[in-house]
């Protein structure tokens, strides 16, 4: 009897987890990876697995923290949209990002939703971000090129 309950309530922690926490939770890792300290440094800002529904609180505390790191780079590595009726979404989400360079590839998400690849990679694109499927970028960024390569990941 003990064991049932033991595990209906650490069922009931995994749900609450996944549901009210995990999904809420912003991660900010700041890597200094500079060489020479005596430079600045590029900025960038990598998002990932954002699974974007709505422009909540979640993704409206997300925009602000990227504007507040000021970034010379985006990155928005993959599952950024999980169902193909919410790409309007992402047009809002992108529009309030304004102005901010970036690349994105894609995740498995968008496959598996069968997201309109070639409106997200148009919305993408109107908003400086450029949609790298097996391709490499390079940008100038303060007297340095950055290469980026992005790889598809169509499983």
């Amino acid at each position: 009897m003990l064991n049932r309950i033991t595990i209906s309530i650490l069922l009931a922690l995994v749900c609450i987890y996944a549901t009210l926490i995990e999904p809420q939770w912003i991660e900010i890792t700041i890597l200094d990876m500079r060489v020479d300290k005596n430079f600045d440094g590029i900025r960038v800002v990598q998002l990932s697995d954002l699974h974007i529904q709505k422009i909540g609180t979640r993704e409206i505390n997300i925009l602000d923290k990227v504007k507040s790191l000021n970034p010379d780079l985006v990155v928005l590595s993959g599952d950024v949209i999980d169902k193909a009726d919410k790409l309007s979404f992402i047009h809002i989400f992108l529009e309030t990002l304004a102005n901010v360079r970036g690349i994105a590839v894609l995740g498995n998400w968008e496959y598996w939703s069968e997201v309109d690849l070639q409106e997200l990679r148009k919305e993408y694109q109107d908003h400086n971000i450029r949609l790298l499927v097996n391709e490499v970028t390079s940008y100038q960024i303060r007297q340095r090129v950055v290469n980026v390569l992005g790889i598809d990941d169509y499983t």
